[in-house]
C-alpha cells in the first residue's frame, strides 16, 4: 500500500472538483477534471503513480474516473469485495473496486479483494471465480446486446463514435452484436435517486446540521435532496430494484454481456465543469453519471474500458455490463477488445 488519494468530498460527486482539499487533476490535461468520485483513483493510475488503485462507486464512481482518466474501472457484483473501511455513502448501493491500466491487473486485484468478509454482511453470499481463468479465449458466438434507447442519446459526437467502432471492434472479434431494449432503465434511475439522496442524507445529517457551511457547495446541495424523500417513496425505491433485477436477468439470459458508453461526454474543464454537445452547454455534475446508476442499481458487475480520444486528447470510456458473479466472462470481453486495440498502451505526457 503506497498512500490516501483525493476524492470528491464524501464520494459524492461525479467530477472529482473538491473546492476543500483541492481538486486531482486529468493527467492528460490537467486544467480538466479526472472524475469523481474516485479521482484520486482515476489520475494516480492512469499516471502510473501505481500498479492499480482503489476506488468506490455508488453511481459510477469507479468507472466515470477510469473512463476520463483511460484506464480500466471494475464495480464488481455488489457483494463480491468487503466494504469494511470505506466510508459509507449509501449502503444499499455502495460498492467497491479496482483501477488498473490492464484488465489482467484488474482481475488481480479483485482476486485479492473479493470474498466474504465478516465485518461486510453484504459479502455473505460472496461466489467466488477464478478471474483470470477467460483472458485470452476467443469470443466467437457471444452474444453482445447493445441498448441505444437512453445511453445513445444527445452524445457528445465523439464519444458516440469511438463507441461505435469498439462495437465494430467486438463484432469483428466474433461477437454477435445486436441491440437490446432496456424498458426499465427508466424506473432504475428514479429509484436509484431516492435510495441514493435518501440513506446519504441518513449518514450524513449530523453535518448537514452542524457543518453545513463547510461542506463543498455541491456535496451540499446533493445531501439536502434528501430531506423530503418519505417512507413510501424509498419502500417504493427498494420494490423497483428487486423488479428491476428480475427484468435484468431476463435481458441477460439472452445477451450475457451489454455494451454502451460509460459517460456521455469526455473530461470537463476544471474552471468551467461544462462541456459543448451541439450548441448547448452541458454541466458535467449533472451529465457525467447518467449511464453508470443502472449497473450500481441492480448490483450487476460493470466496467470501463479506454475506447478512444477525443482530437484534444482527452479519453473515451466503452461501458460493459454482465450478470451478477459473472466477472469471468465479463473479464473476457473486456481483455478481448483491449488486446485487439492500442487504447491500453497510451501513457499522458507527463512534466512540469
Amino acid at each position: 500500500m503506497l498512500g490516501m488519494l483525493n476524492l470528491h468530498e464524501f464520494a459524492f460527486g461525479p467530477t472529482g472538483i473538491n473546492p476543500i482539499v483541492g481538486t486531482a487533476r486529468n493527467p492528460w490535461n490537467r486544467d480538466y477534471v479526472s472524475g469523481g468520485s474516485s479521482s484520486g483513483s482515476g489520475c494516480a493510475t492512469a499516471a502510473a503513480l501505481a500498479m492499480a488503485t482503489l476506488g468506490s462507486d455508488t453511481g459510477g464512481s469507479i468507472r466515470i474516473p477510469a473512463a476520463l482518466c483511460g484506464v480500466v474501472g471494475l464495480k464488481q457484483t455488489y457483494g463480491l469485495a468487503s466494504r469494511a473501511g470505506i466510508y459509507p455513502l449509501c449502503e444499499s448501493l455502495d460498492h467497491g473496486g479496482p483501477l488498473a491500466r490492464t484488465v489482467r491487473d484488474a482481475a488481480l486485484v479483485l482476486a485479492a479483494i473479493a470474498g466474504p468478509d465478516p465485518a461486510d454482511p453484504s459479502t455473505d453470499h460472496a461466489r467466488l471465480a477464478d478471474y483470470t481463468a477467460l483472458l485470452g479465449k476467443p469470443l466467437g458466438g457471444l452474444r453482445i446486446g447493445v441498448p441505444r434507447d437512453f445511453f445513445f442519446d444527445r452524445l457528445h459526437g465523439e464519444v458516440e463514435a469511438a463507441v461505435q467502432t469498439a462495437l465494430a471492434v467486438l463484432a469483428d472479434l466474433g461477437a454477435v452484436v445486436e441491440e437490446v431494449v432496456l424498458p426499465f432503465n427508466r424506473d432504475a434511475t428514479q429509484g436509484w435517486n431516492v435510495m441514493a439522496m435518501a440513506e446519504a442524507h441518513t449518514v450524513h445529517e449530523g453535518h448537514l446540521q452542524d457543518h453545513a457551511d463547510e461542506l463543498s457547495p455541491d456535496v451540499h446541495e446533493r445531501l439536502q435532496l434528501g430531506i423530503g424523500v418519505s417512507a413510501t417513496d424509498y419502500i417504493r425505491s427498494r420494490q423497483s430494484q428487486t423488479k428491476v433485477r428480475r427484468e435484468m436477468a431476463g435481458v441477460l439470459a439472452q445477451t450475457p454481456i451489454l455494451a454502451m458508453p460509460t459517460a456521455v461526454i469526455p473530461s470537463v474543464p476544471i474552471e468551467s465543469g461544462t462541456v459543448m454537445v451541439d450548441g448547448r452547454e452541458v454541466v458535467g455534475w449533472k451529465a457525467l453519471g447518467q449511464l453508470t446508476r443502472l449497473a450500481a442499481f441492480t448490483g450487476q458487475p460493470a466496467l470501463s474500458i479506454p475506447c478512444g480520444f477525443t482530437e484534444a486528447g482527452l479519453p473515451i470510456g466503452l461501458q460493459l455490463l454482465g450478470s451478477w458473479f459473472e466477472e469471468p466472462l465479463l473479464l473476457q470481453v473486456a481483455d478481448a477488445y483491449e488486446q485487439a486495440t492500442e487504447w491500453h498502451r497510451r501513457r499522458p505526457v507527463l512534466g512540469p
